[in-house]
């Protein structure tokens, strides 16, 4: 009986350190600037690396809510990547999150605009 409880401990133990490393990872936006300018027909987006990401979700909205067309790239092995821009003349939204053993929380949300 003592053994079950022992590997349950440590069960949890590792569960909730997982649980903790994973939050305390979050990615951080570095391009586009916020409250930029876009004047390209594609818009090149960059963050900063989350240690033991597997892959990263980028997500790109009209809305702060991420309801109005809402768009999702997984991008596998870097932390940037460029998307040929379908949405002229609007302001869009985006956040990113990465998944190392689970997700990690979205980074900021930062908006800018396109004009082309």
């Amino acid at each position: 009986m003592k053994k079950n409880t022992l590997r349950y401990f440590l069960i949890t133990v590792i569960f909730l350190f997982q649980c903790v490393y994973v939050k305390s990872q979050t990615p951080t936006l570095i391009k586009p600037k916020i409250n930029s300018t876009q004047f390209n027909d594609s818009i090149f987006y960059s963050w900063n690396k989350v240690a033991n990401a597997l892959y990263y979700e980028l997500n790109v909205s009209e809305d702060a809510s991420f309801t109005i067309n809402n768009k999702v790239f997984k991008i596998y092995h870097s932390t940037d990547t460029t998307i040929k821009n379908s949405d002229f003349c609007k302001t869009l939204f985006w956040r990113v999150r990465a998944f190392v053993s689970a997700f990690t929380p979205y980074s900021n949300t930062q908006t800018f605009s396109t004009f082309t």
